[in-house]
């Protein structure tokens, strides 16, 4: 496996990350898209991302915005233009994930299957078990957007 080192801009930005579980998730995931050639933007708005730090939820947490990164990743290699961006936005009230790709729209229902297999079915599973999280999933000409909304608790 080859690993190609983040650049000064990424891991500064990544520092506003707080939870260490979800931090080492994202560095996996980008190193991962860069070493495939993607180009990848990620940019934090809001304050620091502190999410709750109950394990259950965080491995929930992880395992949804693994599988949305995994299917960007996968999609996005085919891309005439393979560009990935992550946007996270944190305020007092919410913390609001949202990744995009592009893919390839001449092989929609060849190859590019966003259905295939049983991830964002149990990404489904995974958000109906917490009122707090809701979880949309848009597609626009080439691109592929998901989004997961997570209201902080009180």
């Amino acid at each position: 496996k080859t690993t190609k080192h983040l650049t000064k801009d990424s891991l500064s930005v990544l520092t506003k990350i707080k939870n260490h579980v979800l931090l080492g998730m994202l560095v996996e995931k980008i190193n991962e898209a860069e070493v495939k050639g993607i180009n990848l933007n990620i940019n934090i708005t809001g304050g620091e991302i502190q999410l709750e730090e109950n394990y259950d939820f965080l491995m929930d947490l992880n395992f949804i915005l693994g599988n949305f990164l995994d299917n960007a990743i996968r999609h996005c290699v085919e891309a005439y233009l393979p560009i990935i961006w992550i946007d996270i936005d944190g305020t007092k009230d919410y913390v609001n994930f949202i990744i995009k790709n592009t893919f390839n729209s001449e092989l929609r229902g060849e190859t590019q299957r966003f259905d295939r297999g049983h991830g964002l079915k149990l990404v489904a599973e995974k958000v109906k078990k917490y009122f707090f999280m809701l979880h949309s999933t848009v597609i626009e000409e080439d691109l592929f957007i998901q989004e997961l909304i997570i209201e902080k608790k009180v």
